[in-house]
């Protein structure tokens, strides 16, 4: 079984290759090395718990040998991290993860707009929502509906995921809707009062 230290000093040899040197073979510690600005990136060996050498890399060398992730790895832990986020929201945003289907009667639909500007991207956007006004034969309801689509008065099945307390801030909308953690409303954040947010309606019963 190969040692740490033996596999450090192969990862040192595959750098070399790449033309990077290594460094002197005293003792101490991290910072017994400093490694200059231009080359921020350090590898160090050790022996008994103490530093032996330090080797200091540029950008690109390390992303090359694997030291630091490239840009296309951090875009995808970003998206991940902020997957993440969004479907921790979703746990307190919905009353249960299932979507609902139910046979409403449409009897009207009031179109709205909710403006949004993510900080990271430093861009904006709009929701294209749609309140649903509707009813079954015990109540009516509201939905909101994000899709760029038109929306029929009359008799539909209606699939739906259920608001918690039957209502849902406008920052929480932007952000279930864009994707994005780092993103609020332009307009002061409010409620709207409905059912739940609508995924599909289909008039084909």
């Amino acid at each position: 079984m190969k040692s740490t230290t033996s596999k450090i000093g192969m990862g040192m040899i595959a750098l070399a290759m790449l033309g990077i040197s290594t460094s002197g073979c005293r003792k101490g510690t991290e910072a017994d090395f400093p490694c200059p600005k231009e080359k921020p990136y350090k590898v160090c060996s050790k022996h008994n718990d103490s530093v032996t050498g330090c080797n200091c890399y540029d950008q690109n060398t390390a992303i090359v040998a694997g030291l630091i992730p490239g840009p296309d790895k951090k875009k995808a832990e970003i998206k991940d991290k902020n997957q993440a986020v969004v479907e921790s929201n979703q746990k307190n945003i919905f009353t249960q993860p299932i979507q609902v289907v139910n046979t409403y009667t449409i009897l009207d639909v009031q179109s709205d707009g909710v403006a949004y500007k993510i900080k990271d991207k430093n861009s904006s956007g709009i929701v294209p929502l749609k309140l649903i006004v509707a009813r079954d034969n015990l109540e009516t309801v509201v939905f909101v509906y994000t899709e760029n689509q038109a929306v029929l008065e009359g008799i539909a099945k209606i699939q739906y995921q259920e608001f918690t307390d039957e209502k849902i801030s406008t920052k929480d909308l932007v952000k279930l809707y864009s994707k994005y953690v780092n993103v609020n409303p332009l307009e002061a954040n409010r409620e709207i009062k409905a059912k739940g947010w609508a995924k599909n309606i289909d008039y084909n019963l």
